[in-house]
């Protein structure tokens, strides 16, 4: 059982390098402009999409998929109780930084309720036209528009 939790965490690990390498290796020419999408908060995804914008200023726009916010875990409907609350605080404390990361750097959210919508919504930078629940579609021409 320690074996395989140890190969998903190489794995995941080897994956954020990856897309780290990728990201740093995109580049976008001077008179071009691209969409990034990241398609969850889960930092391959979202690292990866946030270094391709700060490499190219200006020139990507990135619509970032944010679709989970885990429970607290120290509720009483916490799902993660006895000896797995360790668990539970890491799921629950892994996506904050990327939060905090898509409301400052994305261009578009896209999120999965109305109530995770206004989590995002604040400023100059995410408006209300910006931050769009998606509910089990996506309509790519209404936000890029």
């Amino acid at each position: 059982m320690k074996d395989r939790r140890l190969g998903i965490v190489i794995f995941e690990v080897n994956r954020i390098i990856k897309s780290v390498i990728y990201a740093f290796k995109f580049k976008v020419s001077s008179n071009s402009k691209v969409v990034v999408y990241s398609a969850s908060s889960f930092w391959p995804d979202s690292l990866s999409a946030l270094l391709m914008k700060l490499r190219n200023r200006g020139r990507v726009l990135w619509v970032a998929s944010y679709y989970l916010f885990p429970p607290r875990p120290w509720v009483k409907e916490n799902p993660y109780k006895g000896h797995v609350v360790i668990r539970g605080l890491v799921f629950y404390l892994m996506p904050w930084p990327i939060y905090w990361l898509v409301r400052k750097y994305a261009d578009i959210v896209w999120v999965t309720n109305e109530l995770d919508r206004w989590k995002f919504i604040g400023g100059k930078r995410l408006t209300s036209d910006k931050v769009i629940a998606v509910r089990g579609g996506v309509d790519t021409k209404a936000p890029l528009a």
